[in-house]
């Protein structure tokens, strides 16, 4: 990891987790740690998408790889986490791709929305009666 950053030690966060050991007990706010190898996307797949968009005489070193590994991570758990807390302010549970679409727009990422094949109308029409209004 990069030394300095804080990145080495296990994350701690408040959140809301379930159960299904024990019924009887209500889920809620509780602490708990998340592993590092939980926490970022694996480094084989971010090495692949790397070497994707760079010549193949080029070189990548470590540190870039451990350092966009935990950027496209932290990048994720952002957006998610939005969109995640859209669904709490409408008490659902489920987060949708229309979830992480808004996140990502109201977040300012409106230009690494990609939307294939007509999928999404409902994302078009979204922004389109917010712009209207309606």
């Amino acid at each position: 990891m990069i030394d300095g950053l804080g990145l080495n030690e296990p994350q701690k966060f408040i959140g809301t987790i379930s159960t299904e050991i024990d019924n009887n007990q209500d889920a809620g706010d509780k602490e708990f740690i998340v592993r590092e190898q939980d926490r970022f996307m694996p480094i084989a797949k971010v090495i692949r998408l790397m070497w994707k968009s760079i010549p193949p005489h080029a070189k990548i070193s470590d540190d870039a790889k451990e350092l966009v590994q935990e950027s496209v991570s932290e990048f994720i758990t952002f957006v998610t986490s939005e969109a995640y807390f859209r669904c709490q302010k409408e008490h659902r549970k489920t987060v949708t791709a229309e979830d992480v679409l808004w996140a990502m727009s109201s977040l300012g990422f409106d230009d690494y929305i990609v939307l294939e094949n007509g999928k999404f109308e409902a994302y078009f029409k979204y922004v389109l009666d917010g712009i209207s209004g309606n």
